[in-house]
């Protein structure tokens, strides 16, 4: 198994999520900017555009009615074209509580350049009450950004291999921010199996270092760069109300990555779900330089504690390359440093691993010295071959002393494996699971615990591991994963309803589960619509506190 290093992407780093900042804001003003000045250049409307270099400048920010401030609607204008290596936008100042800045996409407006800068296109510095909002179609984008030669540039040939980003928070601190609408690509394109393996490897679509409370990033389309949406949190106190939720991500070897750093800093009560994962071959080195992850969440050991995090109602899928650790990988790189993440609940995902062309090295999801991890409700759906550089791999794994892992009501097909609990891992509940059309490889058998294999349910159950009431009957699922009639799925789940998690008790299409009686098993109830792409998540959630 490969023990994922968690990289940082310079001092800065990881994707965040936040705070309704919208739902107040009180427009003090409305200004349009364009690239250049416009009409009579007062900023009165697009025909009328104040310039970029306008918007730049601290003396256009205050609080008189012709500056940009608490409560300002900034409307950007057109095609804003700018050199290799620079940066567009950088905000100067900051809204207020229910006052925020908010920097409006017209319809048709963007942001290309043949490379933004590390810096992003559009640099936050660090302020607060902030909304970014793409509107219809507001794009970012590089034309010229990745190993150099391949055709997939937008200028026909990729000519610069740099680090380039969408959004950036470089400044220390920030807090109270929204990013949503967005359209985000080709920030950097990789050739799969390149000797390109420092150019481009702090790229990214959303990049928010060292940010606070309230973090909101949504319904953006982000693909093609190393990290697609990241955010670091606090080094010092207390950070909540991050929120990552119905993003389309995919082409990075990070498509979503959270977490933190520093003695004493804390993380709470994360929410990701809703979001459409996939894709990273690109990324892949004969040296294994980089190991790809769908939704990653990490600890840097330095002594962090992250807990109560959500994970929910994503969908996993696509072509993950070679160099792939897991689609889902809970990281608690400092659990010999005191670091702690505890709390994890997983649950009403789909993981769709019928596009895979490699063995996944560590499962569709990873656990890595975690604490009280909960894997409710998921749907594993394997490739059904064993053996070989293809093979199906596993469903679950743990590692690194984790501790009271659950895995219950989930369906598992096609693979090699259903869980590895190594060194000295310990399980909690595992039971009222579907397992169907497992496939052994003589490497290996279906359920490992501390080095031991069982190749049966019935001799994993003799050996004390739990699932009494699991089923190896076919669950019958519809192309989009639902359990038919007949499924062995349907009944078979415990009703988890006492244990008050609102987003659970529905499932992934918001169909409601029974409050009293079985569940289904799956990320599905029988009867539901099935998977869909753009996902209506629920986002009712009460946290269970340890």
């Amino acid at each position: 198994m490969i023990r994922r290093v968690a990289t940082r992407w310079g001092t800065y780093g990881l994707l965040a999520l936040g705070v309704l900042l919208s739902a107040a804001a009180a427009q003090a003003g409305e200004i349009y900017v364009g690239q250049n000045s416009a009409g009579a250049g007062n900023g009165s409307d697009c025909a009328n555009a104040r310039p970029d270099k306008w918007f730049n400048s601290p003396s256009s920010w205050g609080s008189s009615a012709a500056q940009i401030g608490p409560g300002t609607t900034v409307h950007l204008c057109g095609t804003f074209t700018g050199n290799a290596n620079t940066t567009e936008l950088t905000f100067q100042g900051s809204g207020t509580a229910g006052n925020v800045i908010t920097l409006k996409f017209e319809t048709g407006a963007i942001l290309t350049s043949p490379a933004w800068s590390a810096s992003g296109a559009i640099a936050l510095n660090g302020q607060s009450y902030i909304l970014i909002d793409g509107g219809a179609n507001g794009t970012i984008q590089n034309t010229a950004n990745g190993t150099s030669g391949n055709t997939g540039c937008l200028n026909g040939s990729c000519s610069i291999s740099q680090d380039s980003r969408g959004i950036f928070n470089g400044g220390s601190g920030g807090h109270d921010l929204e990013i949503r609408n967005l359209v985000i690509h080709h920030i950097y394109i990789r050739t799969p199996n390149s000797t390109d393996v420092t150019n481009g490897a702090h790229s990214g679509g959303i990049g928010l270092g060292d940010v606070g409370n309230n973090i909101l990033i949504h319904n953006n389309h982000v693909s093609y760069s190393n990290c697609n949406i990241e955010v670091d949190a606090m080094t010092t106190g207390t950070t909540t109300g991050w929120k990552i939720y119905n993003n389309t991500v995919h082409e990075a070897n990070w498509n979503i990555e959270f977490g933190g750093h520093g003695t004493g800093s804390r993380l709470s009560g994360t929410l990701v779900f809703g979001n459409d994962v996939s894709g990273a071959e690109q990324w892949d080195t004969t040296a294994d330089t980089f190991h790809h992850d769908g939704i990653f969440t990490f600890s840097v050991p330095s002594g962090m504690t992250q807990t109560n995090t959500f994970i929910y109602n994503n969908y996993f899928h696509g072509n993950w390359g070679f160099n792939v650790t897991s689609p889902l990988y809970l990281d608690n790189d400092g659990v010999g440093y005191g670091d702690v993440m505890d709390g994890n609940y997983v649950f009403n995902n789909v993981f769709d691993g019928t596009g895979q062309s490699a063995h996944t090295a560590n499962g569709q999801f990873y656990v890595f010295g975690t604490s009280n991890t909960y894997a409710f409700n998921n749907t594993f759906v394997g490739n059904g071959v064993a053996g070989g550089t293809n093979d199906s791999g596993g469903a679950a794994n743990v590692q690194a002393g984790a501790t009271n892992y659950n895995f219950q009501n989930n369906i598992v097909v096609g693979f090699e494996s259903v869980i590895a609990v190594q060194d000295t891992s310990t399980l909690r509940t595992m039971d009222r699971n579907v397992y169907h059309n497992l496939v052994v490889a003589n490497c290996c058998a279906l359920f490992n615990y501390h080095g031991t294999w069982y190749n049966s349910i019935a001799a994993w159950e003799a050996a004390g591991y739990g699932d009494r009431n699991s089923s190896t009957s076919d669950p019958k699922l519809s192309s989009g994963f639902v359990p038919q009639a007949g499924s062995s799925a349907i009944g078979l789940g415990a009703n988890l309803t006492a244990l008050g998690i609102l987003a659970l008790n529905t499932d992934r299409a918001a169909v409601l589960r029974p409050l009293i009686g079985a569940w289904d098993a799956g990320a599905y109830a029988s009867g539901s619509a099935g998977l869909s792409k753009a996902p209506n998540a629920p986002t009712g959630l009460a946290a269970v506190v340890h």
